[in-house]
């Protein structure tokens, strides 16, 4: 292999490591900031969140939303001609509906 499709390579993995790090970062200040907002009770802002969003807010696999609707759970959601959108405010209700309190 060339000196130059070897540095290309590195250089392509570096990258690709500093994207998925920043993706990762990002995902969590997110969330700190959707956690900081339901802690205020205050309205939460009508943001429409994808099928990849919503899945990396609630930790689970992207494959699972679809099954979900399918069987007619998880949180509600919107269909705007072919694409599928989260309300937050419904993502936030969902999980209400789901929190277990010790008695």
């Amino acid at each position: 292999m060339s000196q130059k499709v070897h540095q290309f390579l590195e250089k392509k993995t570096l990258i690709s490591s500093i994207f998925n790090h920043l993706e990762k970062k990002l995902i969590k200040i997110i969330r700190a900031e959707i956690k900081r907002l339901l802690q205020t009770n205050k309205p939460l802002p009508h943001l429409l969140l994808s099928d990849k969003e919503t899945a990396n807010l609630l930790g689970i696999s992207v494959k699972t939303l679809p099954v979900w609707r399918h069987k007619g759970k998880g949180p509600n959601y919107i269909r705007v001609e072919s694409s599928i959108r989260y309300k937050l405010s419904d993502i936030h209700s969902y999980l209400k509906e789901q929190t277990i309190k010790h008695q």
